[in-house]
């Protein structure tokens, strides 16, 4: 009898497992019905509290950068530099709601503009999303961060959170798929 109920355990264990476990990044392509036009989207992936997320359809590409933590930072910006001195792109919003975006437009000083949304999650956790038009010129940035080190800060109203991670350059990467996906 403890034996089944060892195995019992041992069953639901792998189960339960299973369900939290992500199979990697994924692209999910549907087409959208009402506005006559196919709608790609990767999964959200996260290195240590930054999330990316990409849409890309033809009447336009998106990306979605989250800060997911315990604590609000109250973003103002969230700046992308990849190793050396290579690029830096700055990302800066105003507060807005999901969906509700400013076009993106490249300067000289490659910021893009956009709108954050705020959300409480469960546990404890909140997350802070900016979404921005992705233009050529960032896409190009995706593209050259490929097998490179990305530093990511994500400044708050008073504390910032820093972020580094290497960029996949193989078809499991998320950045790897969107450049592929965005042409």
């Amino acid at each position: 009898m403890k034996f089944i109920f060892n195995l019992m355990n041992i069953v639901i264990l792998t189960f339960f497992l299973s369900g939290c476990y992500t199979v990697g990044n994924t692209v999910t392509t549907k087409f959208d019905v009402f506005s006559n036009e196919t709608v790609s989207t990767t999964n959200e992936v996260c290195e240590d509290g930054f999330c990316t997320k990409f849409k890309v359809s033809s009447s336009g590409s998106f990306l979605y950068v989250s800060y997911l933590g315990r604590n609000w930072l109250f973003l103002e910006k969230i700046q992308m530099k990849i190793d050396g001195p290579i690029e830096t792109r700055t990302l800066e919003g105003e507060f807005g709601f999901e969906d509700d975006y400013l076009a993106g437009e490249t300067t000289e000083t490659q910021t893009l503009e956009g709108k954050f949304f705020r959300e409480v999650l469960g546990g404890g956790r909140v997350k802070e999303t900016l979404t921005v038009r992705i233009t050529h010129s960032l896409r190009d940035f995706f593209e050259k961060s490929l097998g490179e080190k990305v530093y990511i800060r994500m400044t708050g109203k008073q504390y910032y959170k820093d972020v580094e991670f290497e960029v996949i350059n193989n078809d499991k990467g998320q950045w790897y798929q969107f450049v592929n996906l965005y042409k």
